[in-house]
């Protein structure tokens, strides 16, 4: 998965609240991260649970049974 390049759906809603789902593979993507979260990421897809995420956060503040991947000032979140 974290070769092919993923794609997640993220939807601002009120405030603050950011709402995400798995929305595909695109090829397109590979490359356009930098090296420290192409790492992060991969680790993490490597691990499993990418279909379950739901939320970003932009902040590293998320309980870590509730996180799927933390980057520098986001996280990806189960809820």
């Amino acid at each position: 998965m974290a070769k092919a390049g993923a794609v997640f759906r993220i939807e601002r809603r009120a405030g603050d609240i950011w709402r995400t789902g798995f929305a595909g593979c695109d090829l397109s993507c590979a490359g356009s991260r930098d090296e420290a979260s192409e790492r992060t990421l991969a680790e993490a897809f490597a691990k499993g649970g990418w279909q379950k995420v739901t939320r970003l956060y932009r902040d590293q503040e998320i309980a870590e049974e509730r996180c799927w991947v933390r980057g520098a000032g986001w996280s990806l979140a189960y809820s």
